[in-house]
């Protein structure tokens, strides 16, 4: 295992998890990280908050400082990009036409905007973010500009819009579903994040269809299915991602919807893992998920690496998690949610600080949404990992910490017993 050499392609949180985990659990051999961002591997989750409002210099999003590479001898390939994967001769192709040879090899590269197919998405002034080079140029561009829409209300949307407000800008939010958050949460949560941006300035445009930007060589306006054209100096694409499963999908890999793994990472192909966003693998509910997000590319990349070394002992299972700050609120969902079902309201949306706790089928705890309730979110995330029931009526008193509900029904159903 020594003298194996490893190869990591995504400089993302889980491309940057991997290497940091195989130095950490002692493997020796070589280990090269390439990525064709031309940055130092770097956080995300700040390109669409405080990298837009607080004038963050790049290098303050740095994972770690450059000298940490050399010290931990991981060999960087910045700026670099594989055209091919040989899965039969343990090869990758580069876009600089040299071959490198792996033994083992790590896919984590992420995913990558969805675009909208329509007239005018080459204007000046379209923007998609989803990495620091789209970060600097929106963030530039936010120092001038009067008005943005943006095309999606998703979490990025929500949290671009919310950092707009801030730096003076007008904002104008097109969502072509009847609410905002439609595919990650519950109505409650949606018409609460509604009422917080309208508070602060948002406007929104829901149930409506971008049909065209507009404009002569510069973005003037955008054109809704409605007729209406709304005036933008700048617009935003922010309608959710589609996974980066190209080059295992050339090297003959399984693919659907992402790079199917099993509960170690390891895909169709010998020698071939994969973890983070492009990974679609088996949860602890049973079904197979792509997660987007950040806790399950760490988690999944330190998993992943262990098995790498040879650990099967742990199969990872994945609980979704993911979280949103949007002007005061921080939103927090975990489990395995429908955003379509009725969940239990826990506290006062009234007084900014609440929870819906979701139920599956057999009425058990399988999911939960937070509004500056964190402290519901994390009792939540051990209940469900430990499989406990619920005491749902003494769950709707806030006052009564969440876990304490578990306790008492446990109790109880011990001295019925």
């Amino acid at each position: 295992m020594a003298k194996e050499h490893i190869v990591v392609v995504g400089g993302g949180h889980a491309g940057f998890q991997a290497v940091t985990t195989l130095r950490a659990a002692g493997f020796e051999g070589s280990i090269t990280l390439i990525d064709q961002d031309k940055y130092y591997p770097y956080q995300r989750p700040p390109l669409s908050k405080a990298f837009l409002t607080d004038a963050l210099p790049p290098e303050k999003l740095q994972f770690r400082t450059p000298d940490f590479y050399s010290r931990k001898e991981i060999s960087l390939r910045l700026g670099e990009v594989v055209v091919r994967v040989d899965a039969l001769g343990h090869r990758l192709h580069l876009g600089s036409g040299e071959t490198l040879s792996y033994d083992q090899l790590l896919l984590a590269t992420g995913s990558h905007p969805r675009t909208l197919s329509v007239n005018g998405r080459s204007l000046e002034g379209v923007l998609e973010l989803r990495n620091l080079s789209h970060a600097v140029d929106l963030a530039t561009r936010m120092q001038g500009m009067k008005r943005i829409t943006i095309v999606g209300g998703g979490y990025v949307g929500l949290e671009v819009a919310a950092a707009a407000i801030k730096r003076g800008c007008h904002v104008m939010v097109v969502e072509r579903e009847p609410r905002i958050l439609a595919r990650v949460s519950s109505e409650p949560i949606s018409q609460y994040m509604q009422s917080i941006h309208e508070a602060n300035g948002v406007e929104f445009r829901l149930g409506e269809q971008v049909i065209a930007f507009v404009g002569s060589q510069k973005l003037e306006g955008v054109s809704l299915s409605s007729g209406e054209i709304i005036p933008a100096d700048v617009a935003l694409i922010g309608v959710g991602v589609v996974a980066c499963d190209q080059l295992a999908r050339q090297a003959g890999l399984t693919c659907h919807n992402g790079i199917v793994v099993d509960e170690f990472g390891r895909t169709s192909a010998p020698d071939i893992f994969a973890a983070g966003d492009v990974a679609l693998h088996p949860a602890m509910n049973g079904e197979m998920m792509r997660l987007e997000c950040i806790q399950n590319a760490n988690d999944q990349s330190e998993a992943v690496v262990n098995a790498m070394l040879g650990a099967t002992d742990k199969p990872y299972r994945a609980i979704p998690y993911f979280w949103s700050d949007q002007f005061t609120s921080k939103l927090h969902s975990a489990g395995f949610l429908n955003p379509d079902s009725k969940g239990l309201i826990r506290g006062e949306p009234a007084r900014d600080s609440f929870s819906i706790l979701h139920r599956d089928k057999g009425g058990s705890l399988c999911g939960i949404e937070t509004v500056n309730a964190q402290r519901d979110c994390r009792a939540a995330i051990s209940l469900i990992r430990d499989c406990m029931a619920v005491d749902f009526d003494l769950a709707k008193n806030a006052q009564i910490p969440l876990s304490a509900c578990v306790a008492i029904q446990t109790l109880s159903k011990v001295h019925i017993a």
